[in-house]
């Protein structure tokens, strides 16, 4: 039996790797607090006080680390049946801050050291389609929401990430509003969290018939379908001026259009058993949060290397088994064994996330002879 049957990488082919040389990012900030404030009065200052030897990766990964740090007090701390806590929110609210600094300085200290690539790039939007998962929880979670409405919120802002890079890959430019932007959105959230905090029962206050916590959730979620919505209109007047046919871009999507029914076909399935959901609530929303990161790594790489979207992904064969085993344990009603299978699925969804990142990484750096996590350190005076 030869020992070649699998043949790496993966996740990009060759003529892939070699599109990277057509590689150039195009992206437009519009953010009034990061060209105003943020960027000449912090961040410009800051960098500077960095070593020029330090990777741009190695800050990304630690704004993700404290991302990763604010999950944990979380999952530890809060559920869905939870009021706020002041010293939680306060915690991961400087998790937020100290995440969304370093993720504005990863590509400023790449510039810096004259060490901007692709894989770069995808190692930026790589953490952050796993941060997107964690914010969602972290207001949803303050809203005092049942579990189902905890997944759909957290849904809901994954799928306006992930079209944000569906309209990239496309459009060819990232283009972040005025006010509707990463950065306005991370802060205002630091201030929700904190006001959640320190009055806890404001969010149960009733008016007319409806509580504060209840208004802001589908204030949220319409936000949330209206970009959405925008998106699309981006892409429809991108085909337009182009004389593309749109349907063809639509199509790109069926891959997340298969991800958002298996997810909703899981949440229904929780919302039946809600007992047992209650008991596995984080499992769950770390598999929806690693599986959706997964596609949309997938994408970013597709772009990145002017690679077309296929319809099917080889995750959903997992997904959806996992989906109908879990279903099988309810109907025999084995806590135990639904407990073990929900186990297996976030196994699964991990190391499809590791497989992807570790294969993207090793072609990525061995095609451009770079490393990951490590540059080759240049002299201050000539930056």
């Amino acid at each position: 039996m030869p020992c070649n049957l699998i043949k790496f990488p993966l996740f990009v082919s060759e003529q892939g790797l070699d599109n990277l040389q057509y590689y150039k990012y195009n992206g437009v900030d519009l953010s009034i607090m990061v060209n105003y404030f943020l960027g000449p009065y912090f961040w410009n200052i800051l960098i500077e006080k960095f070593p020029m030897w330090l990777a741009p990766n190695m800050i990304t990964l630690t704004g993700g680390l404290f991302m990763g740090v604010a999950m944990i007090m979380m999952n530890i701390f809060l559920d869905p049946n939870s009021e706020p806590n002041i010293f939680i929110n306060i915690l991961v609210s400087i998790m937020i801050f100290l995440y969304q600094t370093a993720d504005n300085l990863d590509g400023k200290q790449a510039r810096r050291t004259k060490s901007s690539s692709p894989l770069g790039e995808l190692f930026d939007h790589g953490v952050d389609s796993i941060m997107i998962g964690i914010f969602s929880l972290a207001v949803v979670l303050n809203l005092h929401q049942t579990t189902t409405k905890c997944y759909l919120l957290m849904i809901i802002l994954n799928t306006v990430f992930y079209m944000s890079h569906w309209e990239e890959y496309h459009v060819g430019t990232l283009v972040l509003g005025y006010i509707m932007n990463p950065t306005e959105l991370q802060y205002l959230t630091i201030g929700f969290l904190l006001f959640q905090g320190f009055f806890p029962k404001a969010g149960e206050i009733i008016i007319l018939i409806i509580s504060i916590n209840d208004l802001i959730y589908y204030f949220i979620l319409i936000c949330c379908i209206l970009g959405c919505f925008k998106y699309y209109l981006n892409v429809s007047h991108w085909a337009q001026k182009n004389n593309t046919n749109l349907s063809s871009a639509i199509f790109c999507m069926t891959q997340y259009f298969i991800f958002l029914i298996l997810t909703l076909s899981l949440i229904l399935l929780l919302h039946i058993n809600s007992d047992y959901s209650n008991k596995v609530f984080w499992l769950n929303c770390y598999i929806i949060i690693l599986i959706n990161a997964y596609l949309t790594q997938r994408l970013v790489v597709k772009r990145i290397c002017k690679e077309p979207i296929s319809m099917m992904d080889n995750i959903f064969y997992g997904y959806g088994f996992y989906i109908i085993i879990l279903s099988i344990a309810f109907i025999l009603h084995n806590e135990c064994l639904a407990f073990l299978i929900t186990v297996g699925g976030l196994i699964f969804a991990f190391f499809m996330e590791s497989l992807l990142i570790g294969d993207i990484c090793y072609a990525f750096s061995r095609h451009l002879g770079i490393h990951v996590l490590t540059i080759s350190p240049i002299e201050e005076n000539d930056v």
